[in-house]
């Protein structure tokens, strides 16, 4: 018997059993309306309608696959009751891909909603049941399905935004380390994380923001994962072509109310980084007593003074700069030693 004959006789073995156990129940139910030609290849799979005959004889070339929307129709005659469970073990039984459970629970066009409905739980718990007993290259993400049905762009703006709010944060939190986690798999470079956020492309400069602090959370993540060492800054710097661009960007972050904050602190960072440059080009050594005794101290602080100026930003000075670089610690020794060989010269 194929396996379609086999998923249909079992699923209206279950419905009839189901039926008898609650005959004196009046309450009608109705079904849910299944399109058999969806796609039921797995993101990992290949993409496109599956087009796949199924073959109801016995044969060692059968296929393993059965669509939901035939099956659904095949017992509908059986039972006007489908359980969430009978849905689930169908979906399972048919190898049915994220998108079109995604499709079949019909949770609309708006993203944010789609992220705040309770049925997005079961392709959470559908994408842990197939994906349970498969090597990483055949599983599925909840994440994955969404960018197959919404689009890229649509679900990275939706994500930025869902980190925000309460309601949201918890689920957007899940989708955020299943994408890390694709990335990873698939070894994708910050730089194509960059491309794929978005980051400078984004009219919104909230929404830059918030993306570039999903980039920073994978940086973290891939760093942990990895032998990897990768800064944010300079990953932002090659992202926009160099420093004036993005200061440019961060610049008018800084005094939206929702990203000020972030917004200054990414700015002072690249600011940091421009000093350090800066001490290269003077040919400054590297290290806080080096630089403290250098010959060229006073152009680097008047350098310092002129970022500070520029940018309004009075984060930005020497002492903060040595320390972010060097440690607080270290920096408050040498200073303390250079004060005393200044005295020691009087």
């Amino acid at each position: 018997m194929g396996l379609f004959w086999i998923v249909v006789v079992l699923v209206t073995t279950f419905l009839s059993c189901s039926d008898n156990s609650s005959a004196t129940t009046t309450s009608k139910v109705t079904d849910p309306t299944f399109t058999s030609n969806y796609q039921l290849f797995t993101e990992s799979g290949q993409s496109g309608t599956h087009k796949r005959m199924l073959r109801t004889y016995e044969s060692p070339e059968n296929e393993d696959r059965v669509n939901p929307g035939t099956v659904m129709g095949a017992i509908k005659s059986s039972s006007s009751k489908l359980t969430e469970t009978a849905k689930m073990n169908i979906w399972l039984l048919a190898k049915a891909s994220g998108e079109y459970v995604l499709k079949s629970l019909q949770l609309g066009g708006n993203l944010q909603a789609v992220l705040k409905n309770k049925k997005l739980e079961t392709l959470f718990e559908y994408v842990e049941k197939f994906n349970n007993g498969k090597p990483q290259s055949q599983q599925i993400s909840v994440v994955g399905s969404l960018r197959t049905h919404y689009g890229d762009s649509a679900v990275m703006k939706a994500l930025a935004s869902a980190r925000q709010v309460d309601e949201t944060k918890d689920v957007a939190a899940k989708l955020e380390t299943e994408l890390f986690k694709g990335w990873i798999q698939k070894q994708d470079s910050v730089d194509f994380a960059f491309l794929t956020l978005k980051i400078h492309d984004e009219g919104s400069a909230v929404l830059r923001i918030q993306k570039i602090e999903i980039l920073e959370n994978y940086i973290t993540f891939l760093n942990a994962k990895t032998s990897k060492n990768e800064n944010l800054v300079d990953a932002l710097m090659l992202g926009y072509g160099g420093d004036r661009n993005l200061l440019l960007s961060l610049g008018m972050a800084k005094h939206d109310v929702l990203v000020g904050k972030k917004a200054t602190e990414l700015e002072t960072a690249v600011l940091f980084e421009k000093v350090d440059r800066q001490r290269r080009v003077l040919q400054i050594k590297d290290g806080v007593t080096p630089v403290l005794s250098s010959e060229y101290l006073n152009k680097l602080e008047r350098y310092i003074s002129k970022l500070r100026a520029t940018y309004k930003n009075n984060d930005v000075s020497l002492t903060r700069v040595l320390a972010t670089k060097y440690g607080d610690e270290r920096v408050a020794k040498s200073l303390v030693a250079a004060k005393y060989v200044e005295e020691t010269k009087d």
